[in-house]
């Protein structure tokens, strides 16, 4: 009995491994057939021919031409990733601007995982590979931008459309997709061309290159870029900078919510005012911007001998308010002032029939003296649209020749309103405290001032001035003006006030006053 009790035992367990088996065997076919299917897939489809499709549907969408002279290549790797890459691709601009290209580059690559699309409607891009993007953006005289087609900026059109249908498409067809992955980003030789044709202004982000861990939505993931910056005013350069940045970044796509986590950005700056051989720059700060607001704290700044910690805020990104808090260990701001060209000599006869040395000038171009006057114009519309609050202490400030200790500003502007209260600072011994307002609401604004100097000594005070001490004693004075116009000259000419001068032991060279 026991013997056919075995035998059946056996049997079941012969009959269940051959079970298994078949299992095993007919799941490595159906993968093996995937396998075959996927290496295939190159040889039954020929991305080239959609070519003339795809730029017919770029023009169709967006009014531009998609050029793609190089091949559109499609391969399966043996771990089943689907590599597709793009030789040389451009973009041209709108229809405003018929001879600039938008867009161009010379390497696209994206490699995209098969298994979990196909297992787990799951999107999985293993890499990205960019090289020789090039980008140009432009306003040109007529204030007319080559992207605002695009953005929706420019006037509504098929552009607009077809857009808000491709929004509800991708509505309807992401909730398919389980989430986003993308492994990795690599970028090399990123160029990106700003133009200001109205301001003569151009910008230049030249060499970027970008390295991006893998992105997944809420999770930190790193980011580590190099980059060169340079901006050119009326044909000459006036800023020139090297930088290097790292940093985690933390994306919430379907909350437009990102977080900055422990920036580090060095950098060299050098141009026009700023000292040889160059500025260096040193920030950390951690971000956090969502659709309404931004805020940046703590922020650490390093630049030439001046160190900077502080916050700084962004209220309602559609109408702005800002907020700033600062504190700067020392800042001289005349290490960074231009340095005024030397004057032209030329010959002038004196009474006695000798030639002097007299400076020349030079007429005045028009253009030059257009652009003066238009320097000279208070910015009324700035002024009507500041939104702000600015906390700023120093501990030492150089400026105009002087140093001025403790140092602090407190500003606030709203509705047209301007008002700094107070700005305080130890001066030479004694102290400053300066009061004022600016109404920006009437045609020709408003401003009022009331200064107070206590105990300030003259002698050191004209020294760094001077360099030489032609006065001497304790000096108070107080001071009230106000003042209207729309031009330096005219908030100079409607000055009206008192000022009063007490001084204590003074001296004029070698004169005795008090």
């Amino acid at each position: 009995m026991a013997r056919f009790k075995n035998l059946g035992n056996e049997a079941g367990r012969n009959r269940m491994n051959k079970t298994i088996k078949r299992l095993s065997v007919a799941i490595a076919a159906i993968v093996v057939l995937l396998i075959i299917a996927a290496l295939s897939l190159p040889l039954l489809i020929n991305p080239n021919n959609y070519k003339e499709t795809i730029t017919n549907l770029v023009r169709e969408k967006t009014g531009r031409t998609l050029s793609i002279p190089g091949d559109i290549k499609l391969h399966v790797s043996p771990s089943l990733n689907v590599v597709f890459s793009l030789g040389k691709v451009s973009l041209s601009s709108g229809r405003n601007f018929p001879d600039s290209p938008f867009i161009s580059s010379r390497q696209v690559e994206t490699q995209l995982a098969l298994w979990p699309l196909l297992t787990r409607k799951q999107l999985l891009i293993n890499h990205i590979t960019l090289e020789g993007v090039n980008v140009h953006l432009l306003r040109n005289a007529r204030g007319l931008n080559n992207w605002d087609d695009l953005t929706g900026g420019g006037r509504a059109g098929a552009a607009e459309r077809p857009a808000a249908k491709m929004k509800k498409t991708g509505e309807k067809s992401g909730q398919g997709l389980a989430g986003l992955d993308v492994g990795g980003i690599d970028a090399t030789d990123i160029n990106v061309e700003y133009v200001d044709q109205q301001t003569a202004r151009t910008i230049k982000l030249n060499n970027l290159n970008l390295v991006v861990g893998r992105l997944r939505e809420g999770r930190p993931f790193p980011v580590k870029a190099a980059f060169d910056l340079s901006m050119d005013e009326g044909g000459r350069q006036s800023l020139a900078a090297r930088i290097q940045a790292r940093t985690e970044l933390t994306l919430y796509l379907s909350q437009k919510h990102f977080v900055i986590d422990g920036l580090s950005l060095k950098g060299l700056l050098k141009g026009t005012g700023l000292p040889s051989p160059g500025l260096a720059l040193e920030l950390t700060a951690d971000a956090d911007l969502n659709r309404e607001d931004l805020t940046i704290k703590p922020l650490h700044l390093k630049i030439d001998d001046t160190i900077v910690d502080g916050t700084a805020t962004i209220r309602n990104l559609k109408n702005p308010s800002y907020n700033l808090a600062l504190q700067l260990n020392q800042l001289d701001l005349d290490r960074y002032r231009t340095k005024q060209p030397a004057a032209t000599p030329s010959n002038e006869i004196g009474p006695q029939g000798k030639t002097k040395q007299q400076p020349v000038l030079g007429p005045e171009k028009s253009e030059e003296r257009h652009k003066k006057q238009n320097n000279d114009l208070i910015p009324v519309q700035l002024l009507r649209s500041l939104n702000f609050t600015a906390d700023i202490r120093v501990d030492s400030l150089k400026a105009a020749g002087l140093t001025l200790s403790r140092v602090r500003l407190q500003a606030s502007g709203q509705d047209g309103r301007i008002r700094l209260d107070p700005l305080a600072a130890g001066l030479y011994g004694g102290t400053l405290l300066l009061r004022g307002d600016i109404d920006a609401r009437p045609a020709v604004p408003q401003m009022h001032l009331t200064g107070k100097l206590a105990g300030v000594r003259l002698g050191p005070l004209f020294r760094d001035m001077t360099g030489r001490e032609e006065i001497t004693g304790k000096a108070d004075i107080q001071a009230g003006i106000a003042t209207r116009g729309l031009t330096k000259k005219e908030l100079l000419r409607h000055a009206d006030g008192t000022v009063s001068l007490t001084l204590a032991d003074g001296k004029i060279a070698r004169l005795q006053i008090l």
